[in-house]
């Protein structure tokens, strides 16, 4: 995932709400989610406006970037210009006004002059009423401010524009300040007073602005103009070093304002446990105590430090759901890697935070609580992964009653039950598994897009389907093991691969067997594929045919280039170039050779070389390796150099002449630094050049024939070699 910050979207931030800060929200990548490493689902019992704070090893949990700041308040701002103005004006007008007419067109309308942009405006043949004059007289202070509020100026810590164009900051705070004194109008009074105090920010003057804030924002209306007019106080109080006080404002505009909450908390910044306790002091009520744990429990300190602090205060507190979460989904994140339990007893870390938050779970639901449903289903699935099958069914059972009609929360319940079934198993038998049938169905079922559910299921799909092949495999039934979780040597064993390939013929399947073969990675033919692939290997061309015939289409796709081509260089894109007039298929490769094989007695020249060219095309090394890809495998696993060397071996044993002999002799060298390959999977294989490999030494025999000469030119390895 990129991050994007800038010189440039900083500014934007600063202009619109906040004093020096930048916030970057995180977006979702990578192959794995924080949603498909974890089960449980915050959303289920968070309010939306804590949606960022979930709990994600990106910083806050939002797919984007929260830097759009100079239109974040756009429609908050236009609706209230809307109802000040009496509903007489539509709010897409008053929106162009706002945001669109430049301040040269305000300065004009104020000079008497209508630009032409304003022309027919219901706003503008309305100046003679009170309000109206109110807005064009406030219009033509903020636009003012648009130079330094708005300036895209990548050196944004520059004030030579703001002064040169304003005819200095004081003239404009000056002019500004008289406005403000003369205004009579509350609303309009209001936004004067943010103008005011975001200029002293902006000027450098943060004592005059955070006292002029105080002095006159007691008896302000807590709306928005107010939380964005007490952000740039906070940025100003920062800058003077008081971080105590900095913090409790921004924690008065993270509880206040739901647009500015991510903002609010990327600027509380508490130093040490000194200068939070001095916050905490600040607090004029309980619910500013319980934000300011709650701000310090997320991405500060820990969360369930934060649960019990806030428990003493108010234990019915909405505070404490999204710590809650967050402290679940960091429990779950040490214990599963891509659905895989890695271990409990061997994880410190798991068990200590899993037994603290038991503890404060078990204490909380004693009272009164605002949602016991969300702390009944975390205990109990902490229970579970504490191995309390019991006491964990216990509470699932009371989470359930609690839990009422919210569907997604009786989602959530039987899926840890359904993780507390599955766990306890000590034997998979047809009981349990006839048990488990309706739950494995109903779980794919709300998996599905458009169900309506809406929780965690990755993570636990794939956990299922790693913990049940394990206990299959641990209770020796290798074959069910294999539908939930695949391993590629159960395949290498022929009664099992030949029951595999019956049972997914049978057709008076039980529904578990049906549901088995339905979640099995693999069809018959895929299976019949890769046997047919694996007696080519070992050079039964016939049985191969035969098994490569059942395997339907997965046989008779065309391969890439002729297999029985063999070329000096190995350029698989060059021989992928070669036009094919009938492109040789699996199938139709297996044919041919077991042609050539049968004329092995008459022609062995040709034939031995023809069938040693398609071994090594069809070989790792060669162009045709895709001959090898299957479901089951792919083309990786088959290096071996056996079957090429005993057929180029068998042609230079018939060969006739001296060209005949140089080829095959080149060819076997190609097989010889391939075993090499092999057998350095990791080696300087630049030395290969300069290895005098047993063919390269016999190839110099035939120096004096055209083949040579055209291995010189083409093959570096040999030419390296030659000239030593």
């Amino acid at each position: 995932m990129m991050r994007k910050f800038s010189k440039k979207s900083a500014i934007a931030l600063i202009s619109a709400s906040f004093a020096g800060i930048g916030v970057v929200l995180a977006c979702a990548g990578g192959w794995y989610t924080i949603e498909d490493q974890t089960n449980f689902t915050p959303e289920v019992y968070v309010d939306k406006s804590y949606s960022p704070f979930i709990y994600s090893w990106d910083g806050f949990y939002f797919t984007g970037y929260d830097d759009d700041y100079n239109n974040k308040f756009s429609k908050e701002i236009v609706k209230d210009w809307y109802v000040y103005l009496d509903k007489k004006v539509p709010e897409n007008e008053i929106e162009t006004i706002l945001f669109t007419t430049t301040r040269k067109g305000i300065d004009s309308l104020k000079a008497g002059k209508i630009p032409s942009s304003l022309a027919g405006s219901k706003l503008v043949t309305l100046m003679s009423d009170k309000k109206s004059k109110e807005f064009f007289n406030y219009l033509f202070f903020a636009k003012k401010a648009e130079i330094f509020s708005l300036s895209q100026n990548s050196d944004w810590s520059s004030k030579e524009t703001w002064v040169r164009e304003l005819g200095g900051m004081d003239v404009y705070i000056k002019s500004l300040d008289g406005a403000y004194k003369n205004c009579k109008d509350e609303f309009i009074k209001q936004r004067f007073l943010f103008q005011l105090v975001r200029a002293y920010f902006f000027k450098g003057d943060n004592k005059t602005g955070v006292a002029l804030f105080e002095k006159e924002s007691l008896s302000a209306k807590k709306n928005s103009t107010y939380y964005r007019t007490l952000s740039y106080a906070a940025g100003s109080i920062k800058r003077e070093k008081d971080i105590a006080k900095s913090n409790y404002y921004y924690s008065l505009v993270y509880n206040g304002s739901e647009i500015l909450k991510t903002a609010a908390h990327f600027s509380f910044k508490p130093q040490n446990e000194t200068d939070f306790q001095q916050t905490l002091a600040m607090c004029k009520t309980n619910d500013e105590k319980c934000t300011l744990w709650q701000m310090l429990g997320m991405f500060y300190k820990d969360e369930v430090r934060s649960i019990k602090e806030i428990m003493k205060i108010d234990p019915k507190s909405d505070k404490l759901d999204i710590l809650l979460s967050r402290a679940v989904n960091k429990i779950e994140l040490t214990l599963f890697d891509e659905g895989q339990f890695t271990g409990y007893e061997s994880n410190d870390v798991a068990i200590k935070k899993n037994l603290e938050l038991q503890a404060v779970i078990k204490e909380l639901i004693k009272g009164e609580m605002k949602k016991p449903e969300q702390w009944y289903t975390a205990l109990g699935y902490l229970q579970t992964l504490d191995k309390k099958y019991t006491e964990a069914e216990e509470t699932f059972f009371i989470a359930k009653k609690k839990t009422s009609a919210d569907k997604n929360a009786l989602a959530e319940v039987r899926l840890f039950e359904l993780i507390n079934s599955i766990s306890r198993l000590t034997k998979i038998d047809s009981k349990s598994e006839n048990a488990l049938l309706p739950e494995f169905n109903w779980l794919e079922e709300i998996a599905k897009e458009g169900s309506g559910i809406k929780i965690r299921t990755t993570n636990l799909s794939m956990w299922i389907h790693k913990i049940m092949a394990k206990k299959y495999r641990d209770q020796g039934d290798l074959q069910k093991a294999e539908f939930f979780s695949e391993k590629l040597e159960f395949y290498n064993n022929k009664k099992q691969l030949h029951d595999m390939q019956n049972f997914l013929l049978k057709e008076n399947k039980t529904p578990y067997e049906f549901y088995c073969a339905k979640i099995y990675r693999y069809k018959v033919e895929d299976l019949y594929e890769y046997e047919a692939i694996e007696e080519a290997i070992n050079d039964n061309l016939e049985t191969a045919i035969s098994i490569m015939e059942k395997a339907g289409k997965n046989g008779i796709g065309a391969l890439p280039s002729n297999p029985f081509n063999g070329g000096i260089k190995d350029c698989h894109d060059c021989d992928h170039a070669l036009p094919q007039k009938n492109p040789y298929t699996k199938l139709s490769t297996l044919k041919k050779m077991k042609e050539m094989k049968d004329k092995l007695a008459t022609d062995t020249y040709n034939n031995a070389l023809l069938l040693a060219n398609a071994f090594y095309n069809l070989n790792y090394y060669g162009s045709s390796r895709l001959f090898y890809n299957c479901a089951v495998s792919d083309a990786d696993r088959y290096s071996e150099m056996t079957l090429p060397i005993k057929y180029y071996t068998m042609a230079l044993g018939a060969a006739k002449t001296d060209e005949q002999k140089a080829k095959c002799t080149y060819m076997l060298a190609k097989c010889e630094r391939n075993v090499w390959y092999n057998k350095n999977p990791s080696g300087d294989y630049y030395k290969v050049a300069f290895i005098p490999f047993k063919n390269f030494v016999e190839l110099k025999k035939y120096s004096s024939t055209k083949y040579y000469q055209e291995v010189i030119k083409e093959c570096g390895y040999f030419k390296s070699y030659a000239r030593k």
